[in-house]
C-alpha cells in the first residue's frame, strides 16, 4: 500500500543516502493521469452529467472535466456538461465547493448521496439555535 504525505506539514527531512533508479518507461504525468493515485479513494469511471446556475460551471470550458466533455444548454437556460470521471473524494470535494450552483443530474448513485447529505444540513439548520 502506498503512503501520501502532505508536503505542506512536512517540517524537516533527512537525505537517507539510499538512491533509486526510475524506470526508462515511467513517465510521472501519464502515472497521475491513469492511477489517479491523487484524487483520493477512486471508483471506476462514470458519465458524470451536471446542470449549473449562472456563472459556475464557466471554468469548465476552458479546463475540461474529461477528454470526452460536452457542453449543453437545457430548456431552462443552465448550462449542462457531461463527460466521462473517475469518482473521489476530491471529485466530491469540488462539487460540494459549487453548493447550490451545481446540480448533479447523473449517475443517480452520486446525485442519490449528495441528496441525503444535504437533506441531513437541511434538518440541522431548521432545528434552530447553533449549540
Amino acid at each position: 500500500m502506498r503512503t501520501l504525505y502532505r508536503l505542506d506539514r512536512i517540517r524537516s527531512v533527512t537525505e537517507s543516502g539510499a538512491s533509486f533508479t526510475y524506470p526508462e518507461d515511467f513517465k510521472l504525468r501519464k502515472y497521475i493521469e491513469t492511477q489517479q493515485v491523487f484524487d483520493f479513494l477512486p471508483e471506476p469511471p462514470v458519465r458524470l452529467e451536471l446542470a449549473f446556475e449562472g456563472n459556475a460551471g464557466n471554468q469548465l470550458r476552458e479546463s475540461p472535466m474529461s477528454k470526452d466533455q460536452q457542453i449543453d444548454a437545457l430548456p431552462d437556460g443552465r448550462m449542462k456538461v457531461s463527460g466521462t470521471v473517475t469518482p473521489s473524494l476530491k471529485l466530491r470535494w469540488w462539487l460540494r465547493a459549487l453548493g447550490a450552483g451545481v446540480e448533479i443530474l447523473a449517475p443517480q448513485a452520486l446525485r442519490d448521496e449528495f441528496a441525503e447529505d444535504y437533506r441531513k444540513l437541511a434538518n440541522r439548520y431548521r432545528e434552530g439555535n447553533p449549540q
